[in-house]
Order: C-alpha cells, then sequence, then structure tokens
C-alpha cells in the first residue's frame, strides 16, 4: 500500500513536563492533528491494519528554505538532506500521527527497510507499507 503525504514533515520535539501536566510543542501537536484529518478525510474507508507492519519505503521531502535562490533550489531539489531534522524525529512524528489512522499503533511496526530525506521544492512524505 502506497501513500502520499502532502504535509510538510515535523520532528517530533521533546515533552515539557511541569508539575501538573506534561505536553508537545504546537508545531509538533499540529502536525499530528493535520496528519490524522488528512488521513480521516483520504482513506475514509480504509481498516486499521491490526497486524504486523513492515515499512518497505520511507522519503520525507524536506521543503527548502525561501532565502535560497533559485539557482540553488534548482541544484538542491532531489539532493540528500544531511542537516537537522534528524530522520528518527522525523520518523517518531510520523508514526505517531498514522495511530488510531492506518495502523492501530506504532509498536506493529517491525521493520524498516529504506528511509531518506532529500530537498524539494514543496514539502510532503511518501509511504510504502508492507505485511
Amino acid at each position: 500500500m502506497n501513500i502520499s503525504i502532502p504535509l510538510p514533515p515535523v520532528p517530533a520535539s521533546r515533552p515539557r513536563v511541569t508539575r501538573w501536566a506534561t505536553f508537545y510543542g504546537k508545531k509538533y501537536t499540529d502536525y499530528k492533528k493535520n496528519l490524522y484529518d488528512f488521513l480521516i478525510t483520504e482513506y475514509p474507508r480504509f481498516t486499521t491494519i491490526e497486524d504486523a507492519i513492515s515499512i518497505k519505503k520511507l522519503v520525507f521531502r524536506i521543503k527548502m528554505p525561501k532565502s535560497w535562490s533559485k539557482k540553488k533550489k534548482a541544484l538542491m531539489n532531489g539532493e540528500k538532506h544531511i542537516v537537522k531534522p534528524d530522520l528518527d524525529n522525523l520518523e517518531k512524528a510520523l508514526f505517531d500521527g498514522l495511530n488510531g489512522t492506518i495502523i492501530k499503533d506504532d509498536s506493529q511496526i517491525w521493520e524498516s527497510f529504506y528511509r531518506s530525506k532529500i530537498w524539494d521544492y514543496e514539502g510532503s512524505t511518501e509511504i510504502e507499507l508492507g505485511y
């Protein structure tokens, strides 16, 4: 199953712990909410997977900064993204957002073959799931 998510990827943030509550950053919580809303509207009749899941391919397309020139953007489009955010933080945010929609829980993911992050004109995420 292939899923294309047209939302710019956001890394998982560290929880902020106070005496009364624990909370996450606004960008991270907004990303999870938008991802959930997108999946519910795009895949309304899809049954939640409850079996073990394999991630065959996971590509994060990171949006290039507006400050870059057109020439630099043309040069960097599709190239390796080797600066922050880290790949594992992007993956954590995505998996947290998938909970309760396409998959029951992210603990069902038992392997991941190909993961990458590249520069792109618009941010998005591509996932290829296997069983």
